[in-house]
C-alpha cells in the first residue's frame, strides 16, 4: 500500500526543485563568464565584480531554499550542486584546503591565513575570481571584521589599566586578531593556547615579532576537553582578557559551559571575555557547506545569548550580530 503524499510534500519538492535551479544557474555564470577570461587574463573590474555579486546572491538564495529541505532532498541537492560546481571552486587553494582538511581538521590555522588574504593563490583566471567569492563571502568578511571588534574592546581594558594587559587566546590558530591588534602599537602579554602544536609554533613567533619589546608570547599545547579534564594540574595566571572568538562553532552547549565556567576563574577582577559563534543568519552557508563541506554550529541568536549567559557567572557587555549577519559577538565579564 503506498502511503498519501504529506501536505508538506508538494511545498518540499518544490524548494528542492528551485534548489536545483539555483545550482544549474550558479553554472550558467561561470560558463559565461569563463570565454571572457583570457589565458592569463583578467575581466574588468567592474564586470567582476558585478559576477561576485551575482554568485554571493545565487548563493544567499540557496542558503535560503536549504532550511527548507528534507534531509533525503538536501543530500540530492548537495550531490548535484557539487557534481556541476565543486571542480571550478577547487581551483581556490582555499576551498581545496577545507574539503581536504590536510591537517586532520576543520578550520585549522592555514585556512584562517588564507581568509586573511595570505597565499596561496588561486593561478588561473576563473580560479581568482572564484576566490574573489570566497573571500567576499560574509562568513570570511566577519571572520576578518573581528580584528577590528576585539582590538576597540582590548583597548577599553587597556586604558583602565595602568600596566600592559595580560591575554590569553584559546584555540588561537594563525591568531591573526592579536597580531593586528599588537600592529597598532599595543603593550600585552599573551598566553596562546591551542590543541595544534604547529599552529603555535606558527603564531607564537609571528605575534612576538609585531610585538618586539613591547609585550611577550608564551604558549601552550592544550585542547578544550585537556583544559577541563587537567583542571588541577595545569596551572595559569590570571588574565585581563580571554579570546574564544571561533571556537565555539565546533562544540556543543554543555562544553562551551563548563569552558565558560573555567574561564571565569581565570579572569582577574574586570577582566573580560570575548567570544564569537557563527551565525544561524549566515546568508552564505550553503558556500561553505555545499562547496567547502565546512560544516559548523550555526547559533540564533537566542541560543547565543542562553548559551554565554545561562548559568555560566558572565554578564553581558556586549551582544551583537556583525554587519554581514554572519557572526554573533559577545564581550562579558564575571557576575
Amino acid at each position: 500500500m503506498h502511503r498519501p503524499p504529506s501536505e508538506s510534500e508538494p511545498r518540499s519538492t518544490a524548494n528542492a526543485a528551485a534548489a536545483h535551479a539555483v545550482t544549474d544557474a550558479l553554472r550558467r555564470e561561470l560558463e559565461t563568464i569563463a570565454p571572457r577570461l583570457s589565458c592569463g587574463g583578467a575581466l574588468d573590474a567592474s564586470l567582476a565584480g558585478a559576477f561576485v555579486a551575482r554568485v554571493l546572491s545565487h548563493y544567499a538564495s540557496l542558503t535560503r531554499l536549504d532550511a527548507q529541505l528534507e534531509q533525503d532532498e538536501r543530500r540530492a541537492v548537495i550531490e548535484h550542486h557539487r557534481a556541476l560546481l565543486q571542480p571550478s571552486f577547487l581551483e581556490v587553494p582555499m576551498v581545496q584546503h577545507s574539503v581536504e582538511q590536510p591537517l586532520g581538521y576543520p578550520g585549522d590555522y592555514q585556512i584562517v591565513d588564507m581568509i586573511f588574504g595570505a597565499g596561496p593563490h588561486a593561478r588561473s583566471p576563473l580560479g581568482r575570481l572564484l576566490e574573489r567569492v570566497v573571500l567576499e563571502s560574509a562568513p570570511s568578511t566577519a571572520h576578518r571584521a573581528r580584528a577590528p571588534w576585539a582590538s576597540g574592546w582590548l583597548e577599553r581594558r587597556a586604558a583602565q589599566l595602568a600596566a600592559p594587559l595580560r591575554v590569553m587566546s584559546f584555540a588561537c590558530g594563525p591568531e591573526r586578531i592579536l597580531r593586528a591588534h599588537a600592529a597598532g602599537g599595543a603593550f600585552m602579554h599573551v598566553t596562546l593556547c591551542d590543541h595544534d602544536e604547529r599552529a603555535l609554533a606558527h603564531a607564537g613567533p609571528a605575534l612576538q615579532a609585531e610585538l618586539g619589546a613591547r609585550g611577550s608570547v608564551s604558549c601552550r599545547a592544550l585542547s578544550a576537553r585537556a583544559l577541563l579534564r587537567r583542571r588541577e594540574e595545569i596551572d595559569f595566571e590570571r588574565f585581563d582578557a580571554i579570546l574564544v572568538l571561533g571556537l565555539f562553532d565546533y562544540l556543543r552547549e554543555p562544553l562551551v559551559r563548563r569552558m565558560l565556567q573555567r574561564f571565569q576563574g581565570l579572569l582577574r577582577p574586570g577582566g573580560i571575555l570575548l567570544a564569537s559563534n557563527v551565525a544561524a543568519t549566515n546568508p552564505h552557508r550553503s558556500l561553505m557547506e555545499y562547496v567547502g563541506d565546512w560544516n559548523v554550529i550555526h547559533r540564533s541568536a537566542a541560543a547565543f545569548e542562553r548559551l554565554m549567559l545561562h548559568e555560566t557567572g558572565f554578564g553581558a557587555l556586549e551582544l551583537a550580530r556583525d554587519a554581514t549577519g554572519a557572526n554573533l559577538l559577545f564581550a562579558g565579564s564575571p557576575l
